[in-house]
């Protein structure tokens, strides 16, 4: 089993958003997805057509694209979809077949509330260990994604330059951290705020190295960042979790 996202607007029957395959996990992949939607039939159909970012070390031909149809009867937050899909590669030669199924992510959140609320009133669990327990914080994390040790989020851009946005979007304890571009540090022993901090980073060769290194872990480790990835038409947002002595990358790949 993965895990399977879909982020979408539907406008006349037609859908448009993007999906992430393996959310959170090694393999996280983000991807564009064109569609139809008929209310009278209660059907859906997509299909993924488009890399944004990656962290598989793979090429964008060696993806896999999901082609779904199922069944919607409603686009709101009290129904599931359901149904087949078939993978092809860019080619159009087949890869992998499977089967989706799918709630609104408004009525999970809404179960995972009710459950924090029952641990919170519950007499048999002490104070100290549901101070440990979130089920809606858990949701939270994994719908941001995370970079963590030696992790590389493959990026596919067309654009000549980028925008990264970088900041401490939590409690600010004094974590701080250097970035280079290329190998070259271009951000060195930074203390990050709440403040948000650009650099726009010109993308002249079909592979652009973006490191972000933790210093230190702050007064409160491990050390964090939020990170916002900008090109002429996509945001990315993510946040890096690392110890003390450890970095992780991002990898713009230029594509025409």
């Amino acid at each position: 089993m993965i895990s399977y996202k879909l982020n979408f607007i539907e406008e006349n029957g037609i859908i448009s958003g993007f999906s992430i395959t393996d959310l959170s996990g090694e393999h996280e992949t983000k991807s564009m997805i064109s569609g139809i939607y008929d209310e009278n039939k209660g059907t859906m159909k997509f299909q993924e057509y488009d890399i944004l970012y990656t962290k598989s070390p793979v090429t964008q031909n060696d993806f896999c694209f999901i082609n779904f149809e199922g069944k919607l009867k409603k686009i709101s937050d009290k129904h599931k979809m359901e149904g087949n899909f078939k993978g092809l590669f860019k080619d159009g030669q087949k890869c992998i077949d499977g089967n989706i199924s799918m709630l609104n992510i408004n009525r999970i959140m809404k179960r995972a509330e009710k459950m924090d609320k029952k641990i919170s009133r519950s007499k048999l669990i002490d104070d100290e260990t549901k101070n440990t327990i979130s089920f809606v914080k858990t949701l939270d994390t994994l719908n941001n994604g995370v970079l963590i040790k030696n992790e590389n989020l493959n990026i596919f851009s067309k654009s000549q330059n980028v925008k990264l946005v970088y900041f401490d979007g939590g409690k600010i304890d004094g974590d701080i951290i250097s970035i280079s571009v290329n190998d070259k540090f271009i951000v060195e022993n930074y203390m990050l705020t709440a403040e948000k901090k650009e650099l726009l980073i010109p993308i002249n060769n079909l592979i652009t190295s973006i490191k972000i290194y933790a210093i230190n872990e702050g007064s409160s480790p491990p050390n964090t960042m939020n990170v916002e990835f900008t090109d002429f038409k996509n945001q990315i947002g993510t946040y890096t979790n690392l110890k003390k002595g450890e970095h992780t990358e991002i990898t713009v790949n230029k594509v025409e």
